[in-house]
């Protein structure tokens, strides 16, 4: 049985124990542990042990066997053994000890009898007189029974020299004879021979008496030597475990810890056949096995499974003397028939087999448990130890992986402890020094809010303050100022660190100023062009003061494209050369690229990216650009773009980049808008014309067409019906030039390369032409148009030549610098009537709608052209079309 204890002020107090400790005290574990182990001694064994200092000296590193008394429960004495060994943990200091107890309670009571019959010379012991000349005179049974001899009369006569060998006779006669001599008396041991020749130990008393003779008395020691031999030997194994203790303080794995436990059993307490086996979920899974125990010996079993199973279950040891009869056996090996069962904590299980029954007895249990008491405690430390490796090994990682994070996040970023409920910088990153403009020597060490906290934002810091302090999460937009003084908004979040009782958090900063100031931007922008009560010229001259105010740039322009050519529009410039109005070939302006491109252009700096000898950098000196394309109503428009003299000190952001398209967008929006709003417009006058036509105009072929079918009605004549079909035709006419005149108001979304020659003498077969003459210059060329609607245009106007001229008029086609021209050689137009003859309804006969000419110049709108009535060279109408100009808004938007 055995008992751990560990120092408490010099004072051996009970840690563990074994289950036979606690039965032959008589207590519950849980009763003893925490007694001094004193308590449990005789008084005379605790005086012996003051006495004799034998704790001092366990402390010391000394192996301590002796005898201690036992009081159990019931107070009665149970005599032991008690060898004691040190443990020592990691660093080598002793912290208590391993106290084995042996109970000889049976032996000490058998000496007691020995004793009391030794004084009184009981016959257990050998007794002979010699007489002078050393033979026997006197033998006793006892003496006889010794030697082997039946009869104590076989010694009579002879001498004492037939009890022992050679070589004992002479070590006899030199030292106990010459002892006799010279003392009367020798004491000692030897080495008798016994009848059949064995030889045995025995302590030998010789004493002279008056006639010469000598008193022998012989008593056999051989069991007491036997037991002495046993007590070595367990004090050997004892000691062997004592160093193996030692040695597992070296350990720092449980694989290690397994293979030293099984290399000590075997070879210390000489198991043969033994493993350690590890809980691993629900099994228990072999880690070590000893050299003759090979993998046919052992296997994985669970924990519910054999004795193996119980002994980690219960927590008890088990000694089998006889395998095949215990009902919970369930061996792996069917030779198996004993074997011991020692559960590891809650750790594992340690097992030994032999191949003979019986070959365990109570102190293999013992020392077995003895050394697993070991066991269990280093693998608990071990794993202990494991865990706080893999810990700081985890943690760091962690530090390490914060380290690089830390130094390489983006955002500024500090790392700071709460003292005094103010947080104290302890580390800033790079991106920190660069935005709050405070380098790391200035900052570490003091409250970080002394520094960048605004006066009037401290009670909302001291909140933050108090979150972290109790280990919060927090996110939320601050308010922060810099070293320069500039105030910018930033979104703070701080991330708590463990690191023990010390309050620690990284505190985080992404500046989301720009995110502010492009929200706030694309606010305003909304507000603009959302305002139904402002112009167009308005609008678009509000967006670009707006642009350069948020781009910190110092001009903004709106161009049109056309023809290669870059012409102002609208601008917020010091600039002459950015003026409105001002126009210049497009391989001369920034905005060349910027209509190539789906993204906006940005230049930061344009004498260092490449632009030194570009026409558009030497001609305006821009250093700084920034543009976006315009489309509307998916054709291309120009452009609005940004740009200042003075480069900029960094390059435009992915928010400015943004602004830029948004702009654009705006823009484009309210162009579209204007275009719908004046197409609308123009729609509600026409619709206003046309009312007027088909009011007056329908009205009298109308009532012409009523008179006759009276007339009709009364007399029959056919003669009036035919009028009453002239006058629907009239009604049918007019109706026709109005749907025309409607259609042709549509606007043209897309176009073709046509040759103008042909389609001008194609109209001219669509016309009832009588004996009129078409001449057509064959030099036109193409024109990009609707031919459909060109062919219109051709036919009304030689329509209107025919009405005004008469059927025999000469027409000519012919083109003009700025377009192409259509010419007559009638009457011509009255000056005071040309700029008349466009509006819908005007008509100088009596059979005209009035509407021919106004689908002209509907079409020739629709297409972005300009017409205009002249004078012809033979006096005649002279209709001119400029191709690629457009009637002119306010501020001329070119639309």
């Amino acid at each position: 049985m055995y008992a751990v204890t560990r120092n408490e002020g010099g004072e051996p107090v009970i840690e563990d124990c074994n289950e036979r400790f606690c039965e032959t005290l008589g207590y519950p574990r849980e009763a003893l542990v925490g007694d001094p182990l004193a308590d449990h001694y005789s008084a005379e064994s605790v005086a012996d042990l003051l006495e004799r200092g034998g704790y001092e000296r366990a402390l010391e590193a000394e192996f301590i066997s002796e005898e201690r008394q036992l009081v159990t429960r019931d107070r009665s004495i149970v005599e032991t053994l008690l060898q004691a060994v040190p443990r020592v943990n990691q660093q080598g200091m002793v912290i208590g000890t391993l106290a084995l107890f042996v109970d000889i309670t049976e032996r000490k009571r058998a000496e007691e009898v020995l004793e009391q019959a030794e004084a009184m010379e009981a016959a257990m012991d050998g007794m002979a007189i010699l007489d002078a000349e050393g033979r026997y005179v006197y033998v006793n049974e006892a003496h006889a029974e010794i030697y082997g001899y039946d009869e104590a009369d076989a010694f009579l006569g002879e001498s004492w020299r037939m009890c022992y060998g050679e070589g004992e006779i002479d070590a006899l006669e030199d030292e106990a004879l010459s002892a006799l001599d010279r003392d009367g008396q020798w004491r000692g041991e030897a080495i008798g021979s016994r009848r059949d020749g064995s030889r045995f130990p025995q302590e030998l008393s010789l004493t002279t008496i008056g006639s010469g003779g000598i008193i022998c008395v012989v008593r056999d020691i051989t069991e007491r030597r036997e037991h002495e031999r046993e007590i070595e030997a367990q004090n050997a194994t004892m000691a062997a475990l004592h160093t193996v203790m030692t040695d597992l303080v070296s350990c720092r794995s449980v694989d290690e810890v397994c293979e030293l436990t099984v290399d000590a059993a075997e070879e210390i307490l000489e198991f043969d056949l033994c493993y350690v086996g590890i809980v691993e979920g629900e099994s228990i899974v072999p880690r070590a096995r000893s050299t003759d125990a090979g993998p046919k010996h052992t296997r994985t079993m669970g924990v519910d499974e054999g004795m193996a199973g119980k002994t980690y279950r219960t927590g008890n040891s088990y000694l089998i003397k006889h395998v095949p009869t215990t009902d919970d056996a369930e061996p792996v090996h069917p030779e198996y028939r004993s074997a011991i069962s020692v559960p590891i904590g809650e750790r594992g299980v340690f097992q030994a087999v032999s191949t003979e029954a019986g070959w365990f007895d109570e102190t293999d249990l013992e020392l077995a448990e003895t050394l697993l008491a070991t066991v269990r405690a280093t693998i608990e430390r071990v794993e202990r130890e494991e865990q706080l490796r893999e810990r700081e090994a985890q943690l760091e990682h962690e530090r390490d992986r914060f380290a690089t994070l830390f130094e390489n996040i983006p955002d500024p970023t500090m790392t700071g402890e709460l003292r005094n409920d103010e947080p104290i910088t302890r580390s800033v990153n790079e991106a920190f020094e660069d935005v709050f403009g405070y380098d790391a020597e200035t900052v570490v060490g003091d409250p970080l809010d002394d520094y960048i906290v605004p006066s009037d934002r401290m009670g909302e810091a001291r909140e933050i303050d108090r979150r972290v302090a109790e280990n919060e999460y927090v996110e939320r937009e601050v308010r922060r100022r810099t070293a320069d003084g500039e105030l910018r908004d930033f979104l703070f979040r701080s991330v708590p660190i463990e690191q023990g009782d010390i309050t620690e958090a990284f505190g985080i900063y992404t500046d989301i100023t720009e995110r502010r100031e492009a929200e706030s931007f694309r606010r305003r922008l909304y507000e603009i062009t959302a305002d139904t009560e402002a112009t167009t010229d308005e609008t678009i001259e509000r967006v670009l003061e707006l642009g350069c105010e948020y781009f910190g740039m110092e001009s903004a322009y709106l161009t049109h494209i056309e023809t290669g050519a870059q012409r102002i529009v609208l601008a917020a410039t010091p600039l002459e050369a950015l003026q409105p109005g001002n126009e210049r070939p497009l391989s001369e302006a920034y905005c060349r690229k910027t209509v190539e491109m789906d993204e906006p252009l940005t230049i930061a700096h344009a004498g260092v990216s490449g632009w030194e000898d570009d026409p558009a950098y030497e001609r305006f000196g821009l250093e700084a650009y920034a543009g976006a394309k315009l489309t509307i109503d998916g054709e291309r428009y120009g452009t609005v773009c940004f740009a200042d003299r003075s480069p900029r000190e960094t390059e435009f952001s992915e928010f400015e980049r943004s602004a830029i398209g948004l702009v654009a967008q705006g823009i484009e929006s309210t162009l579209e808008r204007h275009r719908y709003e004046t197409e609308l417009e123009r729609q509600n006058e026409q619709l206003g014309e046309f009312a007027g036509v088909i009011s007056h105009d329908l009205r009298n072929p109308l009532t012409v067409a009523d008179g006759y079918l009276d007339l009709a009605s009364e007399t029959g004549d056919d003669e009036y019906f035919t009028k009453i079909g002239s006058a629907h035709d009239r009604m049918n006419a007019i109706i026709e030039d109005v749907l025309t005149l409607t259609r042709q108001g549509e606007r043209i979304d897309e176009t073709s390369s046509v040759k103008l020659a042909a389609i001008a003498e194609d109209a001219w077969e669509n016309v009832a032409t009588a004996d009129a003459e078409l001449a057509v210059n064959e030099d036109l060329g193409t024109v990009d148009a609707d031919e459909g609607r060109l062919t219109q245009l051709f036919e009304n106007l030689y329509r209107n030549a025919i009405d005004h001229a008469g059927e025999d008029v000469m027409v000519w086609v012919g083109r003009s610098p700025t377009g192409f021209y259509v010419e007559d050689d009638g009457p011509g137009i009255p000056e005071r009537e040309r700029e008349k003859v466009f509006d819908s309804g005007y008509t100088t006969g009596e059979q005209g709608t009035g509407l021919g000419l106004s689908i002209v110049d509907t079409i020739a709108t629709a297409h972005g052209w300009e017409i205009d009535a002249t004078d012809g060279a033979e006096d005649g109408a002279r209709f001119e079309i400029q191709r690629g100009m457009a009637s002119a808004d306010s501020k001329g938007l070119l639309l």
